[in-house]
């Protein structure tokens, strides 16, 4: 076997907040821009991160909710040796927070990079709808990446009195994926 190299993809890559509540969990948004970049190259995937039962050389290929309950399952395709293969659909909050790609090295800063500019997006389309026009202008604005939509977040900052009058409302608004355009 040749040697090759290739960059581990953690779900925590994707959290800039260490108070982020899903840091290390594999996110409907995370698994979409993470499949995107990968564009078919097998990846090594712990399936059951309970049990440890690891897929080697195996496709994700796509996301659904799941049909018993309100979480999304990622499809993981397996190739077998005679050409024939199968997908079975694994909820995403079981998987193992490291997803190895094999023969891909940049699938990990291309779906970090089209994740961030999806986040920066939704953000400066909120901040021109819902920002300083509505007295948002001092606090923090984030943004979560969904399945088909992004939801971004207004939190006022209180820690100076002096901007009392400009912290604004706590907000948050949602934005489907195919309608997000960079504003300006």
């Amino acid at each position: 076997m040749l040697a090759t190299t290739t960059c581990a993809v953690k779900a925590s890559d994707f959290s800039h907040r260490t108070t982020d509540p899903q840091r290390t969990e594999w996110t409907a948004g995370k698994l979409r821009h993470l499949i995107a970049a990968l564009d078919g190259a097998p990846v090594i995937v712990i399936a059951e991160s309970r049990t440890g039962h690891t897929l080697v050389g195996v496709e994700l290929v796509g996301l659904r909710s799941s049909f018993a309950s309100s979480n999304v399952e990622v499809g993981i395709r397996s190739q077998y040796a005679d050409g024939s293969g199968s997908t079975i659909w694994h909820l995403a909050f079981n998987l193992g927070n490291t997803i190895i790609p094999l023969g891909d090295s940049q699938a990990k800063w291309t779906a970090l990079r089209t994740y961030g500019d999806e986040q920066f997006v939704a953000i400066q389309r909120a901040q021109a709808e819902h920002g300083e026009c509505e007295g948002r202008a001092w606090g923090e604005w984030d943004a979560t990446l969904g399945h088909h939509h992004v939801n971004v977040t207004y939190t006022p900052h209180t820690t100076n009195p002096a901007f009392a009058d400009r912290w604004g409302e706590r907000g948050s608004w949602t934005y489907g994926v195919a309608n997000l355009t960079p504003v300006g």
